[in-house]
């Protein structure tokens, strides 16, 4: 388990080794009690929270970033000064942006600081033991977010811009989840040029061999988003795990997908 096992199963996708990175950043914010603003804005105990959960669950990569990060980072750069609970409220309400910004200014917000320097302080203190990945919106759950139907041209190069962002970092994969049945064809290649790898889990489209974990109940169930008859090499969960299932329940339920599926 762990990272080396991520990477085996990245590299061969075949279902000779699974990698299990449930979406898990806000349960990991709820068992170290973090308030809903510092997972915005302190890297040090987003980091810690991770860096936890990744120890309570054996997990192979721990998840780095939100549904609607992006698109606080978007409303933040239109918006100088904009909280990032409030730039929240407005992206879930599909409050549409006065103005697009640049995807430069994009990856200079509060926000995206905060989640760099994230980044920087679950890489050393994971180290080999587990991987990390980037989690990011599609464009078109990001257009929708936005409220911007007609820019998927700029989302793409928004997510380009932060997949260079977080590159130098060396995160192991970029995880991008949303409706779009597929994404830009130069994202792989901004992500392989760092080394990372790419999956893309929608509800129209999901890439072959990646399988979900429904957390709807603490009890779960497993299944292709997608009519996938091949083994599964990652398992993942379509949404972010629930914020009050009992860790102990959920541990076990993990436990068992790795046996039943492994």
């Amino acid at each position: 388990m762990g990272k080396h096992s991520l990477h085996k199963a990245l590299q061969s996708r075949d279902g000779s080794e699974i990698a299990v990175v449930p979406r898990i950043q806000r349960h990991a914010a709820a068992i170290e009690q973090i308030s809903d603003i510092a997972v915005w804005t302190d890297p040090e105990a987003i980091a810690r929270a991770l860096r936890n959960v990744q120890n309570l669950y054996s997990l192979d990569a721990v998840t780095l970033g939100d549904s609607y990060n992006v698109a606080v980072a978007c409303r933040q750069a239109s918006s100088p000064g904009l909280g990032p609970l409030e730039a929240l409220i407005q992206s879930k309400d599909g409050t549409p942006l006065a103005e697009l910004p640049s995807p430069e200014s994009v990856i200079t917000t509060p926000v995206l600081s905060v989640y760099l320097e994230a980044c920087r302080r679950i890489q050393t203190v994971l180290g080999d033991r587990a991987g990390i990945a980037i989690l990011l919106p599609d464009h078109q759950a990001l257009r929708d977010q936005l409220a911007s139907q007609d820019q998927s041209d700029w989302a793409q190069e928004v997510l380009i811009h932060i997949i260079r962002a977080f590159g130098p970092l060396e995160p192991d994969l970029f995880m991008f989840f949303g409706a779009a049945s597929q994404i830009s064809t130069r994202l792989r290649p901004a992500a392989n040029y760092f080394g990372a790898a790419i999956v893309h889990v929608s509800t129209a489209h999901t890439d072959t061999g990646v399988w979900c974990l429904s957390n709807a109940t603490s009890e779960g169930s497993l299944t292709s988003p997608v009519d996938d008859m091949q083994q599964p090499w990652l398992i993942t969960t379509l949404e972010e795990v629930e914020v009050g299932i009992n860790p102990s329940e959920l541990g076990k339920l993990l436990l068992h997908v790795r046996e039943q599926k492994g």
